[in-house]
């Protein structure tokens, strides 16, 4: 059977691949059986020339049908797209990561460089380890971070260095919700520079860690209106999970008690459907990234904001 030719966001082709599909639906949680149904589904309506987004939309629409929660899943893109436009939302999402992950965080500290002085969009500290993040948000996910913004970000970090006034920083972050070009992944590499997005070279792209760790931003949430997400917001809830452990904040904003109840329910689903780890040649479970890397093996956190494992991978390397 001919290959059909599908138009990506970035304008580019390439042949429509059933096993791309496949692994983004498991992603998201469904199993096979149901991935197979919305392939043939999606198979049969295709044609020359159709966009990726519209595929998406397709197969969203019938995965939503077969369970909301799996749909939640798989429109992350989505929904970490309604932290726009100013990316404000966003800066208080990643600092909501890592605080459920254990950290102390906080958000647009100002600290004196050598030379100038320096909006921290997130800073993390744990143990003693601190880390300075940029946070990147872009209206339209497919534009890249190119290599000028990871320049930005490591010129920030010599100046803090060289500051006597500054935090000592074990590591710089960019963290965004759209990919890293070629030149900005080589340079970030050779500098140091971590790198958290859609298609992260050396951590788990922004989704799997969202939905490993269930840290799905409320924006995701089908029975919430968007008004009422931007009042949690406002408030500083920026996950589901800060719903659950808080549900006071529901009433706060104003939601009838049946309302209360189907965003609870909807968020308890959510966090329950886990997408299922995928076995990797060594007989031990991992994910695959989102990005362009999907069979990527990976690491269970981003482990330079983790001294005791980083260390411990350390040791065991000098053994």
């Amino acid at each position: 059977m001919t290959p059909i030719e599908i138009k990506k966001n970035t304008g580019l082709k390439e042949d429509f691949s059933d096993q791309k599909l496949i692994d983004s639906l498991k992603r998201a949680g469904s199993d096979a059986e149901t991935a197979r149904k919305i392939l043939h589904f999606v198979k049969k309506r295709l044609y020359p020339g159709i966009t990726t987004n519209q595929i998406y939309r397709m197969a969203f629409d019938q995965l939503k049908k077969a369970s909301k929660n799996y749909a939640a899943n798989y429109s992350l893109k989505k929904a970490i797209l309604g932290f726009g436009p100013s990316g404000y939302f966003f800066e208080k999402f990643v600092a909501a990561m890592f605080r459920e992950m254990g950290y102390e965080t906080e958000i647009e500290k100002i600290y004196k460089g050598r030379c100038v002085d320096h909006e921290v969009d997130v800073v993390a500290t744990k143990d003693g380890h601190t880390a300075f993040m940029e946070c990147k948000f872009h209206n339209t996910p497919t534009k890249k971070n190119d290599v000028k913004t990871a320049l930005y970000v490591q010129a920030r970090h010599l100046d803090l260095k060289e500051s006597a006034e500054a935090p000592d920083f074990d590591d710089y972050y960019l963290v965004s919700n759209a990919p890293f070009s070629k030149d900005a992944i080589q340079y970030s590499q050779c500098v140091g520079l971590r790198l958290i997005g859609l298609n992260s070279p050396d951590e788990k792209n922004i989704h799997a860690i969202i939905r490993e760790l269930r840290l799905h931003p409320i924006t995701c949430l089908k029975r919430l209106r968007v008004r009422d997400k931007n009042k949690l917001m406002e408030m500083g809830v920026m996950l589901c999970r800060e719903v659950i452990e808080n549900p006071q904040v529901l009433k706060d904003i104003g939601l009838p008690k049946n309302e209360q109840r189907s965003v609870l329910n909807e968020i308890k689903a959510i966090i329950k459907s886990r997408p299922p780890a995928k076995k990797n040649g060594n007989g031990n479970k991992s994910e695959n990234n989102d990005g362009d890397n999907l069979n990527k093996s990976e690491n269970d956190l981003p482990t330079p904001l983790i001294p005791s494992i980083h260390n411990e991978q350390k040791e065991n390397n000098e053994e």
